[in-house]
């Protein structure tokens, strides 16, 4: 069964997303990534490939399963330092 999650983007991945936010139903990061492309398109997918996904503060891998309610940040590299 699919959860709904909170997807919260920051920085180029707010940008190609065009919001801060989405709410998505996905059962693991795999199909969350796919929802993901298919709502907001390619230029979010390329982000998503050099991304970090956190839930909780925990990485999350492809095959995680995401429980229901959860939030999750989509945090792309960051340049500068």
């Amino acid at each position: 069964m699919s959860a709904l999650v909170t997807v919260q983007f920051y920085a180029g991945a707010r940008e190609a997303a065009g919001t801060g936010t989405a709410v998505v139903a996905a059962r693991d990061v795999s199909e969350l990534r796919v929802r993901l492309g298919e709502q907001f398109g390619a230029r979010l997918v390329n982000i998503m490939e050099v991304s970090t996904l956190l839930c909780d503060g925990r990485r999350l891998e492809a095959t995680d399963p995401l429980p229901a309610d959860c939030e999750v940040e989509l945090l792309p590299p960051f340049a500068g330092g």
